[in-house]
């Protein structure tokens, strides 16, 4: 109510000074005496509407911050705040931040290391971590039913256990990219991965066209399928508000360092495509909330941000893009 009392205050005042103005110029300029004077009390009259609707206009109003996020939505990221507070808190919660940071090092130098085994003691600190989350052979933990939307954050022992799961993803992203390198990155893995059906697609015209040889076809299917037969995938039964717990614990775990998530471990990026298809969702609760999401992940979700801006013909979906990478960026 009051922003549309601010824009009738102003206009009334303008239209009525720029009507004062003409007359009292007009007096002061081709009159003297008392309707000279008149004229520049005009003039006067003229300056203190234009002053007193501008400063009407103009008079603070609460930060936007206050009207555009409601008191859930600060609640929500209050508990958020805490919870990983507590997670940092927990035993053992050192150590596996410098496992991940070591990791993340070892992941930088991938590219160099083709053929080359990893260091003894940090294949045994991946073991190890297998063993206490109950990972089987084939390097999956067990499979875990997607959570509701409206479920509520993880408990902070959860979320701790979730960053050892994700651990464990770098290091297997890890040990493809050292012992199977140049399969594994023609794959598709290094980098923003495409779905698994596009990149067989892909892959079979490949062959037909002659481009790659018979061998290379087939170590390369057979890497797309030992991926492909990995059921649980990173974040993938968290719903929108732990996937962003999830993000924001990454954060915490990297510190200053910079980050390319897709380079770490490929199929998280997966979760933010996810965030980003719900932009379009039929449910305008569900693409509030993806809108949400996307801005506290951040950095990560600029790429994915930008392909949609570039490639989506739905106008509100790139509208929320557009505005998401304002915030972000």
């Amino acid at each position: 109510m009051r922003y549309w009392l601010d824009e009738i205050i102003f206009v009334v005042a303008v239209i009525v000074g720029a009507m004062l103005f003409a007359l009292g110029l007009r007096r002061a300029l081709k009159t003297s005496g008392a309707k000279g004077v008149l004229g520049k009390l005009l003039l006067a009259v003229n300056m203190s509407l234009i002053a007193f609707g501008t400063l009407w206009a103009q008079e603070p109003q609460p930060p936007a911050t206050e009207e555009t996020q409601p008191d859930a939505d600060k609640d929500e990221v209050a508990a958020r705040e805490k919870l990983i507070a507590e997670v940092t808190q927990l035993k053992g919660w050192k150590e596996l931040r410098g496992l991940w940071r070591r990791l993340l090092k070892q992941v930088s130098k991938a590219k160099s290391m083709s053929g080359e085994k990893l260091p003894t003691d940090l294949v045994d600190q991946a073991q190890k971590l297998r063993d206490e989350l109950q990972i089987g052979p084939k390097g999956q933990p067990p499979k875990q039913e997607p959570q509701a939307q409206d479920a509520p954050l993880l408990t902070a022992e959860q979320a701790f256990r979730e960053m050892k799961g994700l651990a464990l993803e770098i290091y297997w992203h890890l040990t493809r990219l050292t012992e199977m390198s140049t399969c594994y990155k023609r794959a598709g893995f290094e980098g923003q991965p495409q779905p698994i059906n596009e990149q067989m697609d892909l892959l079979e015209k490949e062959l037909a066209d002659g481009k790659i040889s018979q061998a290379v076809y087939t170590r390369v299917k057979e890497t797309m399928q030992a991926y492909a037969s990995r059921h649980t995938r990173v974040a993938a039964h968290l719903n929108t508000r732990n996937s962003v717990l999830i993000f924001k614990l990454i954060e915490e775990i990297c510190g200053t360092a910079q980050v390319d998530i897709s380079q770490i471990a490929p199929e998280l990026i997966k979760k933010v495509v996810e965030l980003s298809v719900n932009l379009g969702d039929a449910d305008s609760s569900v693409r509030d909330e993806a809108e949400k999401a996307l801005v506290a992940i951040g950095d990560p979700a600029i790429p994915s941000l930008r392909n949609l801006v570039k490639n989506t013909a739905d106008e509100e979906v790139r509208m929320r893009a557009e505005r998401i990478l304002a915030e972000i960026e």
